[in-house]
């Protein structure tokens, strides 16, 4: 995660694109690297990003 998919969202962001986060699965992907973008490029404490 910390080394394509988090840069990947940084990118974009930094260039106001949209970026599409989902599994398939229904494992909980999608929450996890939605909350790593949270701490990471948002600041969010890891209590503060997390749904529960």
């Amino acid at each position: 995660m910390t080394q394509k998919i988090l840069p990947f969202v940084r990118t974009a962001n930094k260039q106001d694109e949209k970026v599409v986060v989902h599994c398939a699965g229904g494992v909980g992907r999608t929450g996890h690297v939605l909350a790593a973008w949270l701490v990471s490029g948002r600041g969010f404490s890891n209590k503060d990003a997390s749904p529960l």
